[in-house]
């Protein structure tokens, strides 16, 4: 997130797609650089820091056998959402382990301060997030099969995740190395 890999580096060792690699073996590239995209991303740039807003370009390639376009940006970048997988999985760690109101949970995560008008009491979001990530839409190797409420599939989500981190001192500190790292 500090610096902006050159295409060589950043470059995917396989298209997901159709498996062909970035660069065969005989030095034929495959994966084509094909671009800059911007994105922004929001959440806490770090454990305890106050929620921001960021821009990051993100390089995208094209692959000369399916002509997939592949987008490549840093980890804890989850497709089709503001925040940060890190700022996710803290938000489900706040909410469902912790058991911290919603407003609280919000005002560690969020960059808006808004909330409903009918239930202002409420974020939404992080209900969303919970359903969400035990469905395997945020993180795809974590899908659970538990039935219960949003907060109840937060807390599971949040405790399968935390087992996957290596040691530290803090679930919230296992719970970002995780959110991070996991696919």
């Amino acid at each position: 997130m500090e610096r902006l890999p050159g295409v060589g580096e950043a470059r995917p060792s396989r298209c997901p797609p159709c498996g062909v690699p970035g660069v065969g073996l005989d030095g034929r590239v495959n994966l084509h650089g094909h671009g800059l995209r911007e994105r922004t991303i929001s959440g806490p740039p770090q454990l305890g820091a106050a929620p921001e807003t960021v821009g990051l370009i993100l390089r995208r390639y094209e692959c000369q056998r399916c002509d997939a376009v592949l987008v490549v940006g840093p980890r804890g970048i989850v497709p089709g959402y503001l925040y940060s997988a890190m700022a996710i999985g803290l938000a489900l760690l706040l909410w469902g382990v912790l058991r911290q109101r919603d407003e609280d949970v919000q005002r560690a995560i969020s960059i808006n301060r808004l909330r409903g008008a009918s239930r202002p009491e409420r974020w939404q979001t992080v209900r969303r997030w919970a359903k969400a990530a035990s469905a395997g839409e945020v993180w795809s190797s974590i899908q659970v099969t538990l039935q219960g409420t949003r907060r109840e599939l937060a807390e599971r989500v949040s405790r399968i995740l935390c087992a996957r981190a290596g040691p530290a001192p803090t679930d919230a500190e296992r719970i970002w190395s995780a959110s991070g790292h996991a696919r």
